[in-house]
């Protein structure tokens, strides 16, 4: 539980101590968050782990699901990160038509 918990702290240090951060960083962040859960997730765990873990993961991937579109536009306008924080080309295709 402890290495979960670390990286929550690591991906708010990385947003407190950020001088700019922008929603790009937010999204990246969050990301990363979701797909460590999901390797924790697949990793074999004790069952208060695994729920303590599932718990986290469904309500990460309901406000990831709620922002992902509503920031779409923001992210491709910052000149930081631009279209680095899609994981795909069809993503960043997907992103640029909407603007």
């Amino acid at each position: 539980m402890i290495d979960i918990l670390y990286l929550f702290f690591n991906a708010m240090e990385i947003l407190f101590t950020s001088t700019y951060p922008t929603i790009s960083d937010v999204r990246l962040t969050i990301f990363g968050l979701i797909h460590h859960l999901n390797f924790f997730l697949e990793d074999s765990l004790s069952d208060n782990d695994y729920l303590f873990i599932e718990s986290i993961n469904s309500k990460q991937n309901k406000y990831w699901n709620y922002i992902k579109e509503s920031t779409t536009i923001s992210t491709l306008l910052d000149p930081r990160s631009k279209t680095k924080t899609f994981i795909t080309t069809e993503q960043c295709k997907k992103a640029i038509n909407m603007l």
